[in-house]
């Protein structure tokens, strides 16, 4: 519990810098191949998600999330349905009583049993981001699909909330606005940590 909390912390100091404005041509162009080499990548390769996924209630398993959600700025506002409770509100973070002055109409998500996750690319958080490795800047902020500065366990942590995503949403195709404790609740039999989390997101309502 501490963990998550510290990285709470640590997310809410750096610099909000993301931008909602659609890519550029070029930039997107750019994006776009890094993806495409991506999939060209065999499926046996080092980033295989789906090997380290809960099939059966014996499979050995060591990853312990807590996972962690973007934290989004006080400028910001998700303006497309898809966006709807998929970030922490900050407001509701830094408040010493746990309110936002939106209540019930704000488009954030109070506290970790409100969060929806959202769809990505299978490949995740895999491949660095050109942009931001050139020049230190990436238009998308945290939101971006590649690697920015993010430190090994921060990654492992959201290519395993990806995953578990993935593979809840091929058991339940027709499932949607998922939820991380709807996640958390399905593959918790088969792990110990993520059991203990989901235990802990219930108890603070």
């Amino acid at each position: 519990l501490a963990v998550l909390e510290l990285q709470l912390s640590v997310e809410l100091s750096k610099p909000y810098r993301e931008q909602q404005q659609p890519p550029s041509g070029s930039e997107q162009t750019y994006n776009d191949s890094q993806f495409q080499s991506l999939e060209r990548v065999n499926s046996a390769s080092q980033w295989s998600f789906t090997s380290s996924l809960p099939k059966t209630p014996s499979s050995p398993d060591t990853f312990s999330p807590p996972v962690q959600p973007p934290v989004l700025g006080l400028n910001l506002t998700p303006t497309r349905r898809g966006l709807y409770k998929t970030e922490l509100c900050k407001r509701y973070l830094i408040s010493k009583n746990k309110t936002c002055e939106y209540g019930l109409r704000c488009r954030f998500a109070h506290g970790l049993r409100e969060l929806h996750l959202t769809a990505r690319h299978p490949r995740y958080k895999t491949e660095v981001c050109r942009a931001f490795c050139l020049s230190g800047y990436c238009r998308y902020g945290r939101r971006c699909d590649f690697i920015h500065d993010e430190t090994p366990e921060h990654l492992r942590v959201l290519r395993t909330e990806n995953a578990l995503y993935q593979e809840y949403c091929a058991r339940h195709p027709n499932a949607t606005d998922v939820t991380l404790v709807e996640v958390l609740r399905e593959f918790a039999p088969y792990r110990p940590d993520l059991k203990l989390f989901l235990q802990y997101i219930e108890s603070v309502g």
